[in-house]
């Protein structure tokens, strides 16, 4: 006896994925839920205990402050190490025993250690030499300070301070009264030394900590990747290398567009203060494109101290360097850096400035400094997605007909012969 089959097994099994998939959605409900409340309740703790954070932050930095300089070492010089252990290769194809890893090292400090020592012997001398000559001329400097008080217009100048509320016996007793505050500046000295001292230990620390890193730097690679590939799935394993080697490339090529820029910038200045006559062109150009680095802060940074050398040696002179750093400056910050940055990170120019400017007002100096290279990655990203789906866009649409007149005229007349009725023969 034949039995009927019957549709419960199917019908059963649609109501389990059903319930399944319901289950499934409400997981994900769950568990959204909860993160978002454990967000919220990490962020209202912040707030309300901002103080303990921040200081508890600013221990942690301390802590691994030593860590943090090492591995800014390392950053820099990784790329200038990698330029020249290609370089070693050639010769180790040939010799295969020759150390290519630890020379392109040790070849990389000894450079980083050589430019800092002729930015030192190119700084110092002059500067002393400054001071030198203002200690000569300081009397100068009074004798002519003391001809211009005075002259009438020197006069002038006193009586308007005078009707302003400026007495020069009240300025002369708070002068005398200095002497009060001279052991809380020996305290503040004190202070100052101590951290002076702990930072150059901990600058060594990092020094020697950079050291193994760069010497580690491929066995440091593959056991990062082996450990992300082992706890990352295959699709967020991708995603994170490529993002991740995207974010070391764009920052490492912004550094490098910085220092050409400083580069351009110091040239720029030396060769204007040479042909201007102006004293220790070399010695200000350095400090200028050193601290042009520094974006928003940096140019004053190196002006102001520039400034009083010169002030020292020639006050027209001075005046004449600051109208030089101002218009230099203009035309670096709309000419040059858009320019040599953006095309080192391939971010167009007005992108540049857009970061620049962004980057400033929400977050101060450390927006401007981050600002570019971030501004970088959102770019390069955002292209990658619409060109991948603009050649996905292209890929499923059909491929147009090209119009033919003799290919179209002979359809036609293919069409009419098939419709045409066969003639009756007579």
């Amino acid at each position: 006896m034949e039995t009927e089959p019957t549709n419960d097994m199917p019908e059963l099994n649609e109501e389990e994925k059903k319930n399944r998939k319901w289950d499934l959605v409400n997981k994900q409900w769950a568990a959204t839920i909860i993160f978002s409340g454990v967000v919220l309740l990490l962020v209202a703790f912040l707030f309300i205990k901002r103080e303990m954070f921040t200081n508890m932050v600013a221990y942690v930095f301390d802590v691994i402050r030593p860590i943090t300089i090492g591995l800014v070492i390392a950053f820099l010089l990784y790329r200038p190490t990698c330029q020249i252990e290609k370089l070693f290769s050639k010769l180790q194809k040939r010799a295969p025993k020759f150390p290519a890893s630890a020379l392109s090292v040790f070849c990389a400090y000894f450079l980083l250690f050589l430019i800092l020592a002729v930015i030192i012997w190119i700084i110092v001398p002059q500067f002393i030499t400054s001071i030198k000559d203002f200690t000569d001329n300081i009397m100068v400097y009074y004798n002519n300070v003391m001809k211009f008080l005075n002259s009438d217009r020197g006069e002038q100048i006193l009586n308007l301070l005078n009707e302003n509320g400026f007495d020069p016996v009240t300025l002369r007793t708070k002068l005398m009264s200095l002497t009060t505050y001279i052991p809380d500046a020996v305290g503040t000295i004190g202070t100052w030394a101590s951290s002076l001292i702990g930072g150059v230990i901990d600058f060594f620390i990092g020094l020697i900590f950079s050291v193994y890193v760069l010497a580690g730097r491929n066995k440091l690679r593959s056991q990062g990747t082996r450990i992300l590939h082992h706890f990352l799935p295959q699709k967020h394993y991708h995603r994170l290398t490529h993002y991740g080697t995207l974010t070391f490339s764009t920052f490492s090529k912004f550094i490098s567009g910085q220092i050409a820029d400083a580069f351009i910038l110091g040239v720029l200045i030396f060769c204007v203060m040479s042909i201007g006559g102006l004293e220790y062109p070399m010695m200000i150009a350095v400090i200028i494109g050193i601290t042009n680095m520094i974006p928003y802060v940096g140019p004053w940074m190196g002006t102001i101290p520039c400034a009083l050398i010169l002030l020292m040696v020639n006050p027209w002179h001075a005046i004449a360097f600051v109208i030089i750093v101002i218009i230099a400056q203009q035309v670096d910050s709309n000419l040059i850096y858009p320019r040599v940055v953006g095309s080192s990170i391939g971010l167009p120019a007005i992108w540049v400035l857009f970061a620049i400017t962004v980057g400033g007002g929400l977050f101060g100096v450390i927006g401007m400094i981050v600002g570019v290279p971030v501004m970088s990655i959102i770019y390069t990203v955002i292209r990658e997605k619409t060109v991948s789906d603009h050649n996905n866009d292209q890929a499923k649409k059909p491929e147009k007909r090209k119009w033919h007149i003799r290919k179209t005229m002979q359809r036609i007349r293919d069409r009419v012969k098939k419709n045409d009725p066969p003639s009756d023969p007579q």
